[in-house]
């Protein structure tokens, strides 16, 4: 059965400023959670150019007569805002922290071999599986984002903000790899080829700042730690990934638009804006089925 769902993607042009003395202590004074964040900040560049690229590279397949073409420009252009921020955070994190200079040179390599390596269609199964992956995470931030609210720093900002964009888009590139013939096996496996990797890198990052910071000792970092495991949020978010292996998996099957809408109106963000472009893909229609 077909289910018709309204989607506005809103391309935004926003002002962010990012103190380096504020890079290891933002999340309101939380060395971990700062660098936990700043961890993920990391990856962004680089693989919000992959998404993008990956989505361009399949224009010539099954576009012709249709109106998703205004969804998918829309969607590259979300995400090259988010590389352009990430960046500039990232060089506010990277101040005496030679090891992001490093790491970013890894995921240069790293993601130009991933793109070298694969099909037109696993480049988008790769792309599917980190959108889920970030708008569970924005769906947990925007859902609980008392920590992220009471700070005042851009860096806190930044993720607000992203997170409201990709809750945007959230079905984009799987309703892309549906249309190229994109099935289960694809899907499955790309998220265990990204995510794998992913927690072992991003664990590895997030000590290696603490460590640059001389702070990966400290008992206040342990507290945090084991709150954050303990986090129901944690294990709420875990269970939304999982539910990714279902066969009858689709990202617009959870209804995000009242938080969505609440957001658009978050003030903090509104007062950065220096332009706001709604993309008409609303009434998008598109069939619910397995892949």
């Amino acid at each position: 059965m077909a289910e018709k769902s309204a989607h506005t993607i809103v391309v935004r042009a926003i002002r962010l400023d990012f103190d380096p003395a504020e890079a290891g202590v933002w999340h309101n004074g939380s060395a971990l959670y700062s660098h936990m964040f700043n961890s993920l900040s990391a990856f962004l560049p680089r693989g919000e150019a992959f998404f993008v690229r990956a989505v361009h590279a399949t224009a010539d397949i099954g576009l012709a007569g249709t109106a998703f073409g205004a969804e998918l420009d829309a969607f590259s252009r979300q995400e090259m805002a988010h590389g352009r921020q990430h960046a500039r955070c990232n060089q506010a994190i990277t101040v005496g922290r030679p090891i992001m200079t490093q790491f970013d040179r890894y995921l240069a390599r790293a993601f130009d071999l991933v793109y070298r390596l694969s099909s037109k269609r696993m480049r988008l199964a790769y792309t599917m599986a980190v959108e889920h992956l970030t708008s569970t995470l924005a769906r947990v931030l925007l859902s609980r984002p008392e920590r992220l609210t009471q700070s005042k720093s851009d860096f806190a900002l930044l993720w607000l903000w992203h997170g409201l964009e990709e809750l945007e888009h959230k079905s984009t590139a799987c309703i892309r790899y549906r249309q190229i013939g994109g099935g289960y096996i694809g899907r499955a496996s790309a998220m265990l080829v990204m995510g794998l990797p992913f927690l072992f890198e991003w664990s590895f990052l997030v000590v290696g700042l603490l460590a640059y910071d001389k702070m990966l000792w400290r008992r206040h970092v342990f507290k945090d730690a084991l709150a954050f495991w303990i986090s129901p949020s944690l294990w709420k978010g875990l269970g939304e990934v999982i539910q990714y292996f279902s066969f009858g998996f689709d990202p617009d099957a959870r209804d995000d638009s009242e938080m969505v809408a609440v957001w658009r109106r978050y003030p903090a963000l509104l007062e950065r804006l220096e332009r706001a472009q709604p993309t008409a893909v609303a009434k998008r229609a598109h069939l619910k089925h397995a892949a």
